[in-house]
């Protein structure tokens, strides 16, 4: 079963303001970055009104947002529409994706759609994340005999276990083009050129590391205490300083900017991985997932948060 990595990271949060304190001297000699807002995020919300958003992509010209039971589409970040009719009753889902022909949602279960409209329930592992690699789907989770595990698919219902190791959590998966990336607790970083043979590279951190992306030309990796990882290759990292402290859960690149989003309405973003700005949400809500349509950035998070953010020109 895999970890409700969720609600761990939620509850760590409360943690950051003990560290404050601790890490004041230290934040005072560290320079603060002074690169401007860029984006002005403006406040929604979908329906179901409540419901946890864990997750956002955009693909066929739709947004779809998941979360607790739920998953909801819009053309435009601002109209949600619920799509849970019949209840497809696979609970918690974590993670969403466009492969390029179908919308996959993982989580407690799997659901697959096509449109993004009707969506078919199906019996898979308990996982936190899926990434597509153009010929399968490669999820990540924990399992509290087994340790971290890999599972891959060709198609989302049918699925493979390839990789089981030490006991750590698997919170997220990346494809750059040629090779799989995967992050998750104690600073694991597992790389991996066909989701069945998997090497361990040195974060240079004990962080847990929240999320993975690639974003055209690097390597972006999000943790908890607001630090960033960057790397080129998947193999060298190197640390990057946000200007916060609260987790940051999620990475998105519009072309020309990174953004990242986390707890306690969190926003950074950065023309090139190093030096990080600050945006300001408008909400406290922890933001677990953010995504870029094209012509806008679109934000999700607890109790339904949504936030949208058009590119300056």
């Amino acid at each position: 079963m895999a970890m409700a990595s969720r609600k761990l990271k939620i509850a760590a949060a409360a943690g950051v303001f003990l560290g404050v304190t601790f890490f004041s001297s230290c934040i005072n000699d560290v320079p603060q970055p002074t690169k401007p807002a860029d984006f002005n995020w403006v406040l929604s919300n979908p329906l179901p009104y409540g419901n946890n958003l864990n997750s956002v992509t955009w693909g066929n010209g739709l947004l779809v947002a998941v979360g607790g039971g739920s998953i909801s589409t819009s053309m435009d970040g601002i109209t949600w529409t619920e799509r849970n009719n019949p209840p497809l009753q696979v609970g918690e889902l974590r993670s969403v994706i466009w492969t390029g022909s179908r919308f996959v949602a993982v989580g407690n279960g799997v659901a697959t759609s096509t449109d993004g409209i009707f969506w078919t329930a199906s019996i898979g592992p308990d996982v936190n994340s899926v990434a597509w690699t153009g010929n399968q789907l490669v999820a990540v989770s924990f399992d509290g005999e087994n340790g971290e595990e890999i599972f891959t698919s060709p198609d989302g219902i049918s699925w493979s276990l390839k990789y089981w190791g030490p006991k750590h959590v698997l919170e997220s998966v990346a494809w750059t083009g040629s090779q799989l990336v995967a992050v998750g607790s104690e600073g694991t970083i597992l790389t991996s050129p066909d989701g069945s043979n998997w090497t361990s590279r040195n974060s240079g951190t004990t962080g847990w590391l929240v999320s993975v992306a690639w974003v055209g030309d690097q390597l972006v990796a999000t943790a908890d205490w607001g630090a960033i990882l960057t790397s080129p290759n998947g193999v060298s990292w190197s640390q990057r300083y946000s200007g916060t402290f609260f987790i940051l859960n999620s990475v998105a690149w519009t072309g020309n900017q990174l953004v990242a989003v986390g707890n306690m309405g969190t926003i950074r973003n950065s023309s090139d991985g190093i030096t990080w700005g600050t945006d300001s949400s408008g909400t406290s809500a922890a933001l677990h997932s953010v995504t870029w349509t094209g012509t806008q950035l679109v934000a999700v998070g607890d109790d339904g948060t949504v936030l949208t953010a058009m590119v300056p020109p």
